[in-house]
C-alpha cells in the first residue's frame, strides 16, 4: 500500500495513468456517441411491391399430331405480376431436364420448353402442356399472352422428325384457370 502511495506522489507516473484515464475516456465516449447518433438501419429485404393476389394459368395444346418438343414464348407486364411457379402439364409428363423454364422479367418474358425423349413416337390429341402461377401487384392486370417472337424466342411445335408442326402456335391456348 505504502508503494502504490509513493507511486501517486510521484509527478511523471501521476501524468501517465492521467493520460492513460483520458484515453480510455475518449475511446469510450466516442463509441458510446456512435452508437446514439448512429442511423437506424432497416434489416428487412426489400422484397418489391406487395401482392394483391394470384392466378393460375394453362397452356394447353388442341389437336395436335405426333407433339414430340415444343416452345412457347409467353410475355407479361412485369409491373404489374411476377412468375411464382412454372410446372410440366400431363400432356407430355416432361419433368426437368426435359421441361424447362426461364423468367426474364427485365423483358416480361416467360419461355417455357418440353420434349419427350428418345425414339418415341409424339404425342397425338389434346392435353395441358403447363400450368403457371402469377402474382400480381395491380387490382386489374393485363392478361400474359402467348407471343409468336419476343427477344429472340418463337413458340413452335415439332414432330418425332424435326419438322415443324403446321398451325404451331394457332394449336396452343393460354387460358387462366383459377
Amino acid at each position: 500500500m505504502k508503494g502504490l502511495s509513493k507511486a501517486f506522489d510521484d509527478k511523471r507516473i501521476r501524468t501517465g495513468l492521467m493520460l492513460v484515464a483520458l484515453l480510455a475516456s475518449f475511446s469510450v465516449s466516442g463509441y458510446v456517441l456512435a452508437i446514439i447518433t448512429a442511423p437506424t438501419v432497416n434489416m428487412q429485404p426489400d422484397v418489391g411491391p406487395r401482392a394483391l393476389g394470384s392466378f393460375t394459368m394453362a397452356l394447353n395444346v388442341s389437336n395436335v399430331g405426333d407433339l414430340y418438343i415444343w416452345q412457347a414464348a409467353i410475355v407479361f407486364n412485369q409491373s404489374q405480376m411476377n412468375v411464382v411457379e412454372a410446372i410440366s402439364g400431363d400432356f407430355m409428363k416432361a419433368e426437368y431436364p426435359l421441361f424447362v423454364n426461364s423468367t426474364t422479367t427485365a423483358n416480361g418474358l416467360l419461355l417455357l420448353c418440353g420434349s419427350l425423349e428418345g425414339s418415341v413416337p409424339g404425342k397425338t390429341g389434346s392435353g395441358n402442356l403447363a400450368t403457371i402461377i402469377f402474382e400480381y401487384y395491380v387490382s386489374s392486370p393485363e392478361l400474359p399472352l402467348i407471343a409468336s417472337q419476343k427477344a429472340g424466342f418463337d413458340t413452335w411445335l415439332e414432330d418425332s422428325t424435326g419438322a415443324d408442326i403446321s398451325g404451331g402456335q394457332s394449336l396452343l391456348t393460354l387460358t387462366v384457370v383459377g
